[in-house]
């Protein structure tokens, strides 16, 4: 419970944590530890603001079709293809992690053959 009554959530308090390290650059001894909240505040920010571009250039990409681009000059033209882009590398890294998923599956499953099945421990 904080000051008023309220219960915090865990989001809240790892939140407040972040923050307050930000506090600790006036001490000489723990002065590191300020670095590590602006770069948690930074990189998530960064990241966000990376979502949010793809999600509104991908979201063009669909809108602004050839027919309508061909109509449009100049830069605005080339957000439908910034969009494409972001749609093959987000399709690309999920093809790629369900691709080690299932490849991680498989080692597992060839692990146990050659040990537990057919007890050739040693060898691997």
């Amino acid at each position: 419970m904080n000051v008023l009554g309220f219960h915090r959530t865990a989001g809240e308090t790892i939140l407040g944590d972040i923050v307050h390290f930000d506090f600790l650059r006036y001490s000489k001894k723990y002065a590191y530890l300020s670095r590590m909240s602006m770069a948690i505040i930074v990189g998530t920010g960064a990241g966000l603001g990376l979502v949010v571009v793809g999600f509104l250039t991908g979201v063009t990409y669909f809108l602004m079709t050839t027919r309508y681009t061909k109509h449009l000059g100049g830069s605005v033209s080339i957000i439908p293809k910034v969009g494409r882009w972001f749609l093959m590398i987000a399709f690309g890294a999920s093809f790629g992690n369900a691709s080690m998923g299932f490849m991680s599956f498989l080692l597992g499953r060839v692990l146990f053959l050659v040990r537990d099945w057919l007890g050739l421990s040693r060898l691997v």
